[in-house]
């Protein structure tokens, strides 16, 4: 995964990681999960999560660092971190990871949908371990787009899990 390092682009990814947050992880973003009847892996993931780093490298490029806590609620009978749980959170952390460059006019404004996504899980993870999800956008064009992750473990940078993300752009103009 590329790390953004120049010194110029801190600020800007601190003013884009606190704007990310507003957007998506308070206000009608959150309301929609809120509303949801039943529990589910979210709610709890959404009360943990928090977005560390949030750079826009390019006009299609960005990169986003996630960080939460694996809770008792995200565990499979074994005591690991669910894949259904993984799955999810990848699913937010990826499509999230293309806000900062759908900020353009009549650029991905919905973030599209899921085409494919495919996880490979390299280690287990334990209840109350800190994770990072890092993410980057790997291609956004006008109706397609991919983004990958990586899920590590934050005391070591061992990686646990990665992910590929193809999106849709469902607000692209259609030919048909």
């Amino acid at each position: 995964m590329t790390t953004p390092n120049k010194p110029s682009q801190e600020r800007d990814s601190r003013e884009l990681k606190d704007e990310m947050t507003q957007a998506l992880l308070k206000g009608p973003a959150r309301a929609k999960y809120d509303q949801i009847p039943a529990r589910n892996f979210l709610l709890p993931f959404l009360d943990t999560v928090t977005i560390t780093t949030a750079t826009r490298l390019s006009p299609t490029k960005s990169h986003c660092t996630f960080r939460f806590a694996v809770l008792p609620e995200f565990l499979n009978p074994m005591g690991t971190l669910h894949a259904g749980a993984t799955s999810a959170f990848f699913e937010c952390a990826t499509t999230w990871t293309l806000w900062p460059v759908a900020r353009q006019p009549d650029f991905w404004p919905s973030l599209g949908v899921c085409r494919t996504i495919g996880f490979v899980y390299l280690r287990p993870v334990g209840v109350g371990e800190w994770c990072l999800m890092e993410c980057e956008t790997v291609h956004v064009g006008k109706r397609i787009a991919l983004v990958k992750g990586e899920l590590k473990r934050e005391k070591d940078g061992a990686v646990l899990v990665t992910c590929e993300h193809n999106k849709v752009n469902v607000d692209a103009d259609s030919k048909m």
